[in-house]
């Protein structure tokens, strides 16, 4: 990569808050989905014979350093509270498909209008009320509750998705059957990200 000072800046940031997150995560419940030194308990979503992947665990974040596959839990949920950090450099775009059916769009469009394919948004479903997202190259932090087929989303403490319904499954989607559980699933087809705190809260 030409420029990656994004992911530098991540990992320093990373490093300092780590002790402090993970009991947070204890306290509260939650799972954490990486264990942040490998791989363990997740698996690579290939898409059109592309076999190129730039998954790796490194300085405890989870990175996709190129356009390739999609990464996937093996474990899979049904309802939950979910909690994500996300980094995207300059004209990044990722994504993260709850249940592997409903896409959160993850887009370098700060202070663009909302619309269905922006930051937030259930891509190509339901547009957030406002776009909360912050530049490129600076960490974002994103709730969700999934109950049923009700969604609620938090970006960056701002609530742009309030307990709406999800009429369909978003292209890509590992799976179109609506009534069974399905992973967390990391877009990587298209560029570069990094995430961090990946935790899960089962409801059922």
């Amino acid at each position: 990569m030409k420029n990656t000072r994004w992911l530098v800046d991540g990992i320093i940031a990373f490093a300092l808050c780590t002790t402090h997150m993970m009991g947070a995560e204890t306290a509260e419940g939650f799972i954490p989905l990486f264990n942040g030194k490998d791989l363990t308990g997740w698996k690579k979503v290939h898409h059109d014979n592309n076999k190129r992947s730039g998954w790796k665990a490194e300085n405890g974040l989870l990175i996709n350093t190129l356009a390739g596959c999609d990464l996937a839990t093996v474990e899979k949920f049904t309802d939950f509270e979910l909690h994500y950090e996300y980094r995207i450099p300059g004209g990044g775009n990722s994504g993260v498909y709850l249940r592997g059916r409903y896409e959160i769009q993850i887009a370098d469009d700060y202070r663009k209008r909302p619309s269905p394919r922006s930051t937030g948004a259930i891509y190509n479903m339901i547009p957030p009320s406002e776009n909360a997202g912050g530049p490129a190259a600076e960490w974002q932090t994103t709730d969700v509750k999934l109950v049923g087929k009700q969604v609620t989303v938090r970006l960056n403490g701002r609530t742009i998705i309030a307990d709406a319904e999800l009429p369909f499954v978003t292209a890509g989607a590992l799976s179109s059957n609506v009534n069974v559980p399905g992973p967390i699933m990391l877009q990587g087809q298209f560029s570069p990200a990094a995430f961090r705190n990946l935790r899960i809260k089962p409801l059922k």
